[in-house]
């Protein structure tokens, strides 16, 4: 029993040591293809690429259905009396039009807030819900 406990700490270990490499190669990727802070338009339609390099004061917008993976940095978003704390262990998914009040406070030049976005049709999601292998 206890040499079970400590194999599966180690696969444990392995899988953390896996995601923190995985995480890292992809914060690469996207500081390698947004060299200077703002936002990447990428040849894919709906899918940007951010970096930010300073914290920034509260700012209220509107979040279209979307999917949004946070790689490094902070960034919180409070919607209704409810917030949330984004940072490289979470991601942001929206199906409607949802208003928020975002601020990023957890970037730098040295570790900059870096994020991909991907603007969803919910037309094509439905579609792919609605196909018989989802059911």
């Amino acid at each position: 029993m206890a040499s079970q406990v400590v194999r599966q700490g180690k696969r444990s270990e392995e899988q953390n040591s896996e995601v923190i490499e995985m995480r890292a190669a992809l914060a690469r990727k996207i500081a390698a293809q947004v060299r200077t802070a703002g936002e990447k338009v990428t040849a894919i339609p709906g899918f940007r690429l951010y970096r930010r390099t300073a914290p920034t004061a509260c700012n209220a917008a509107t979040y279209e259905p979307s999917l949004t993976v946070f790689v490094q940095g902070k960034k919180r978003i409070n919607l209704g009396e409810t917030t949330y704390l984004c940072d490289e262990s979470s991601f942001l998914l929206t199906s409607i039009d949802v208003p928020v009040v975002s601020q990023i406070v957890a970037a730098s030049e040295a570790v900059p807030m870096l994020s991909m976005h991907l603007v969803l049709d919910m037309a094509v999601v439905r579609d792919i819900l609605g196909q018989e292998e989802f059911h």
